[in-house]
């Protein structure tokens, strides 16, 4: 059975980022009066994964790609993310306002639905398996939420520099129930870190509690959270706060789990870009023609059935594609060698980035449109291997590098010492998940600086020459996005980051 992501009494679609749902409708039902029976429950819950969508696809994944070392604007970009990409970003900026906006209206709602569900009627021990459950999923996307903002509005948990925790600087306002007018001031990185363990290990209990996980009970469970993603997930969030022994235990259960295996041959690779389908995928969102996420089009703009070419916005670096190995079919996978259209210049032989193809499915509005991939297995195998370099343990971390660069084409690694390990495991990170907002976060947590420059371009004709030489040193203050002036000025308890 197929589950819509349907609002009760409200029109919703996949493309929410900030709209606001209105729990006191005076031409509809409110909260209370709609969240009643276990049936209500779990159209609340649908409600809160079309939000989640809207915000794990489009910009919230491009903004951040766009600021790395990886894209060249080109002449077609219309300064559309012009002001992250040149690094000059201030804090009115709207991607930076619009993300935190989106997050926390989704949080206000996610605390309303929290806050009413224990007033539900469910006397059946059916209803009550519903209702659990889905309040386990509400905690798990607060949880996800949670993770996005801190890491786009505080400093990385884990000090690379030092080697230490640097969990007592100042994170994000833990908005815990529903009040609009409540002001928070912000809370330490570790405190949201906390919260946000906290809210998975409610998930775990609830679905206990339930007797039943979302997979007994969804035939469509891999596009919500189930236990494997919740164990990606914690292994995702152990590693953001240096908590390496975690980290490789949690990557290591999905791993030996082996419900979702690494694929080895080049088609299932790409069915998972191309159609949504893949082995690989531990959790995607739903999607179908009524309920689109956003698009990921600036990587390759409009198509031009008349000239049969791509109008981008963004490139490839060459430094970017110079970092794929003989043999490695990510490659071919990731980037399309085609013909371009630049203003009035046209190139043929430039490579576009792929990874969020052109497709058919939709309708021409939804050309870049494609299940959002929340959580996959070759992050798993990457955080196992990161966490294990980080221990000194050479093997173990080989174990895990070398399976998943065997998956993809390419021959083992041999380094000889832990630190030579953690360099290729990131260099396979980088290679493996570009494109999928990781590399920003990255760049911050190992303390390493942003040379665009250094990456080298395609083709100097193209690209926007005010963005091709861009150096940003390691914990340069704009690592950290600012927050937002407007919330600033309305909520005086709220202090701002340095720099901005």
């Amino acid at each position: 059975m197929k589950l819509q992501y349907l609002l009760l009494g409200l029109a919703f679609t996949g493309a929410l980022t900030s709209c606001e749902m209105d729990f006191t409708n005076p031409n509809g039902l409110g909260l209370n009066e709609s969240l009643q029976t276990a049936n209500d429950m779990q159209k609340w819950v649908d409600g809160a994964y079309a939000q989640l969508r809207g915000r794990s696809y489009g910009a919230y994944v491009t903004n951040t790609d766009v600021q790395t070392e990886h894209f060249n604007s080109t002449q077609n970009e219309g300064n559309r993310n012009g002001e992250l990409h040149g690094w000059m970003a201030n804090s009115s900026t709207d991607q930076i306002d619009d993300t935190w906006g989106g997050y926390y209206t989704m949080l206000k709602n996610i605390n309303n639905i929290i806050e009413k569900a224990p007033n539900v009627k469910a006397e059946k021990e059916a209803d009550k398996k519903v209702v659990n459950i889905g309040l386990g999923e509400v905690y798990a996307i607060r949880a996800y939420s949670y993770y996005q903002l801190v890491n786009l509005y505080a400093k990385a948990y884990y000090n690379e520099a030092t080697g230490t925790a640097d969990a007592a600087s100042l994170g994000v306002p833990l908005h815990l129930k529903f009040d609009v007018e409540e002001r928070l001031p912000r809370n330490t990185v570790k405190e949201v870190y906390d919260q946000i363990l906290s809210d998975l290990n409610k998930t775990d209990s609830l679905w206990g509690v339930a007797g039943a996980t979302p997979e007994g009970l969804l035939d469509d469970s891999p596009t919500r959270f189930t236990p494997e993603a919740i164990k990606a997930f914690r292994a995702r969030v152990y590693l953001s706060m240096g908590e390496w022994a975690k980290a490789q235990a949690a990557a290591e259960s999905v791993i030996n789990g082996n419900a979702y295996p690494l694929v080895d041959n080049r088609a299932d690779f790409a069915a998972m870009w191309k159609d949504d389908a893949c082995s690989e995928i531990i959790m995607h969102l739903y999607i179908d023609q009524n309920e689109t996420p956003n698009e990921n089009s600036l990587y390759l703009g409009g198509y031009q059935p008349s000239t049969k070419a791509y109008l981008p916005d963004y490139l490839p670096t060459k430094g970017l594609l110079d970092l794929y190995e003989s043999g490695d079919y990510r490659k071919d996978v990731y980037f399309l060698q085609h013909k371009f259209i630049f203003a009035s210049i046209v190139k043929n032989n430039l490579y576009g980035f792929n990874k969020y193809p052109y497709t058919k499915k939709f309708s021409s509005s939804g050309n870049f449109a494609h299940s959002p991939i929340l959580f996959r297995t070759a992050e798993v195998y990457l955080i196992a291997a990161e966490a294990a370099a980080r221990q000194g343990n050479l093997a173990g971390g080989l174990n895990h590098l070398n399976a998943l660069r065997k998956a993809r084409g390419l021959a083992n690694v041999a380094p000889a010492t832990a630190d030579d390990l953690l360099a290729a495991v990131k260099l396979e990170r980088t290679r493996e998940l570009v494109g999928e907002g990781f590399h920003f976060y990255d760049l911050k947590r190992w303390h390493q600086g942003m040379d665009r420059k250094a990456q080298g371009v395609q083709d100097e004709l193209p690209l926007n020459p005010s963005f091709t030489n861009i150096q940003v040193q390691a914990g340069d203050n704009r690592f950290v996005w600012g927050i937002p002036s407007k919330d600033i000025n309305l909520n005086k308890e709220l202090k701002q980051n340095e720099g901005w």
